[in-house]
């Protein structure tokens, strides 16, 4: 990472800037190019491309930390998975390391990420990475004191089914806190408050469902009840809303980005696509779709009531 990106990320964290994300609207941005885009569903196999997915937003800057698939032979020298932030103030996409599915802490100084099939952690400021699980393990999500990271592992599952497990960032205190059942637990993310955990929960020939559990593992609510597969929820930043995915592969009208209250009231669909992320004052999603006309898979961003539907970049 830059010296200058480096120093940005330290007076974001010492001083919590608020940047505009009015800049971000600004159409005659030339980093920035946005375009109404109709987008079709996932799985749509038309001999494309996937540029970038997997995104999340800082708390305390308008940047975001993404997963970039490189696409040419100069690019693929730092990895055929590769993680970069994006600066909606300034435009600038920036290399960070290799590896995919990549979440900020909360006060903006480190991520997790898959490597290897485990998780790691990198530090932003300094830019020193280490090796957080020694077994498989996905989808890190962090606590809002940073004490914390969940994700999800078939560790010593007796029937490999996947739980949500638990780990400080120093690598000790690993815990399984949803046990094993007849049920999966995964994509867990951690509210805001710090009281719950919003995951989804598969039961074989059930399908699965978003839930929410306290912090021991105890199911307190199940959110949705459908025929859909629900998957991949997360909370918004000021914990009233969860964004979801319905994801069937195939052309169902329901497939896409969905959003509802914190207490499953409310239901919405927004877009095709995956990977939904909050922005930082919750007026929008950013997620990744499938771009027909472009025969391109990219970031794109849409408000919450469904409007203002654009791409984010594109090369």
């Amino acid at each position: 990472m830059s010296a200058k990106r480096s120093m940005k990320i330290k007076k974001n964290f010492l001083f919590l800037l608020l940047t505009g994300i009015v800049l971000f609207s600004c159409s005659d941005h030339p980093s920035k190019p946005k375009t109404d885009v109709i987008i079709p569903p996932l799985g749509n196999d038309s001999g494309g491309r996937t540029i970038d997915g997997e995104p999340d937003w800082s708390q305390v800057a308008d940047v975001i930390v993404f997963t970039h698939v490189p696409q040419n032979a100069a690019e693929a020298l730092d990895g055929d998975s590769q993680i970069w932030t994006m600066d909606f103030e300034s435009g600038e996409r920036e290399f960070v390391t290799q590896g995919s599915r990549p979440r900020w802490s909360a006060d903006g100084t480190h991520i997790a990420f898959h490597r290897n099939l485990t998780i790691w952690l990198r530090n932003m400021i300094t830019g020193n990475e280490k090796p957080l699980t020694p077994f498989r393990s996905f989808f890190p999500s962090w606590s809002p004191d940073n004490s914390w990271i969940i994700f999800d592992a078939e560790y010593l599952s007796p029937n490999q089914t996947a739980s949500i497990w638990k780990i400080h960032p120093d690598s000790t205190g690993l815990m399984n806190i949803a046990g094993y059942g007849t049920f999966a637990s995964r994509f867990p993310d951690w509210s805001p408050a710090g009281d719950v955990i919003v995951f989804e929960r598969y039961i074989q020939g059930a399908g699965s469902e978003i839930c929410l559990m306290d912090t021991s593992g105890n199911l307190i609510s199940q959110l949705t009840n459908n025929d859909y597969p629900d998957t991949h929820p997360q909370f918004s930043m000021d914990g009233k809303k969860i964004t979801w995915v319905v994801d069937q592969h195939n052309n169902n009208p329901a497939n896409g980005i969905w959003i509802m209250n914190a207490d499953g009231t409310n239901k919405k669909w927004l877009a095709k696509g995956g990977m939904p992320t909050f922005s930082r004052d919750g007026k929008s999603i950013i997620y990744f779709s499938w771009i027909d006309s472009i025969k391109t898979e990219t970031l794109l961003m849409i408000d919450i009531d469904g409007t203002n539907n654009k791409i984010v970049w594109l090369p």
